[in-house]
């Protein structure tokens, strides 16, 4: 196998376009003057087209840090299309001589990524906003370092809840100083696509032979490291593949001693059995009647009394619900005006033939001025529940986002007011 090509690689393809790649970059090599502002933009393609904009991460496989000068190597990201992505590289001081990384596209939504690239001064704990409903897991690929000294450093995830996740750096006296610069990028997903183990080393590992999984990436980050003795750090990984077994090393070069630190051994999985379902209707019952109170009500109100959250002015409202809850109530009571009538959709059923949706009628008189849905709800308890409800003068509708490799969405709700 081709020596440079220290990734093993697993493509697959649709119809449509690729959905997976990955590959190897030399972004700076011995043979390259990276100093004194020099900056470098390169493309990388793709083995085919993607047929959405994928998500892309990069993990070092090669680089050095130098312990006496003030060294600053910067790496991002700075467009991706469906065939290719550019990577800028920036050596603004002293000379940096290798910078070699593995790099990973995908087209899929059970995972993000979060970039905070080049990140000047960083601080001991970053917290990031996400859009990944059910990430329950996640890890670090620190890409980008600025130093002035010897470090000792360690990046990890402390908290992940529904919107945030939270990243503290160890700070350790007389050293986390010396960290002027670092970029990271932040994987978040499920339980069943991401696998961790971490392994410590203080001198040069070796894997050892390791079955192949099918379907999945074999990822591993360097999250913690500090300088030898008097030395730069200085760290390589290569990969070894065969049919059946991949094994991998990570060492220094020439005579130079080795580098201490924390890499992750992760698997990612590429396919997984676990689809997450819209919500199923239970029950709903439905009550008319004439209620003095609702003389001065909104005309439009709801209510999730289990998450103790009720809204009545127009708007758009994002609504997460924890996976734990096996029913989920939702309460809507719809003001009834002469003149008009109440139209009401709810969701019954998951890829059913037909209509997929109950509907009633309800006319408003005299003696009718409130209708009111109790509505009872089945969650897929595999997965934590995105709710998007839109209220306006004239309608209310609750649309559920649920996250697979595609994410998608369908109306579980809907009641509007219609003229007779």
């Amino acid at each position: 196998m081709n020596k440079e090509i220290y990734l093993f690689l697993i493509l697959f393809k649709i119809a449509q376009g690729i959905t997976y790649d990955s590959g190897f970059k030399k972004g700076v090599d011995t043979t390259d003057n990276c100093a004194n502002s020099f900056s470098t933009t390169q493309t990388i393609s793709f083995s085919g087209q993607f047929q959405n904009i994928p998500q892309v991460f990069i993990i070092l496989s090669r680089w050095e840090i130098d312990k006496t000068d003030e060294v600053d190597v910067r790496l991002e990201i700075n467009s991706i299309t469906l065939t290719n992505f550019k990577v800028q590289i920036s050596c603004p001081k002293m000379r940096v001589f290798v910078l070699y990384f593995d790099w990973y596209a995908m087209d899929d939504q059970r995972v993000k990524v979060i970039n905070q690239f080049n990140l000047d001064n960083p601080t001991t704990t970053q917290t990031f906003s996400h859009q990944n409903t059910n990430a329950e897991i996640g890890f670090i690929s620190p890409i980008s370092f600025g130093a002035q000294g010897s470090l000792d450093y360690t990046l990890q995830i402390t908290s992940i809840t529904l919107t945030t996740v939270t990243v503290e750096l160890s700070n350790v006296p007389g050293k986390f100083e010396n960290l002027k610069q670092i970029g990271y990028q932040i994987i978040l997903g499920r339980q069943d696509a991401i696998n961790i183990l971490e392994i410590q080393s203080t001198s040069s590992y070796n894997s050892g032979n390791i079955n192949i999984q099918t379907n999945k990436w074999l990822l591993t980050p360097t999250v913690a490291i500090r300088n030898p003795q008097d030395e730069n750090i200085r760290l390589l990984q290569q990969k070894t593949t065969t049919s059946t077994i991949i094994s991998y090393t990570i060492n220094s070069w020439s005579t130079h001693p080795y580098s201490p630190n924390t890499h992750l051994r992760i698997w990612m999985s590429l396919v997984s059995n676990q689809q997450a379902t819209f919500m199923l209707l239970l029950t709903v019952r439905i009550s008319s009647k004439f209620d003095l109170g609702a003389i001065t009500s909104p005309n439009i109100q709801i209510q999730m009394p289990q998450i103790n959250q009720s809204y009545s002015s127009n708007g758009v409202y994002t609504i997460f619900v924890d996976k734990t809850y096996s029913t989920i109530f939702i309460n809507v009571q719809m003001k009834c005006f002469n003149g008009k009538k109440i139209r009401s959709f709810f969701r019954k059923c998951n890829g059913c033939s037909g209509n997929q949706n109950y509907q009633f009628n309800h006319f408003c008189h005299a003696n009718i001025n409130l209708v009111s849905y109790f509505a009872k709800y089945t969650p897929d308890t595999s997965a934590n529940q995105k709710l998007t409800i839109t209220i306006s003068d004239s309608e209310i509708s609750i649309v559920q986002v649920v996250q697979n490799y595609v994410q998608t969405q369908t109306q579980i709700l809907h009641i509007l007011y219609l003229n007779v």
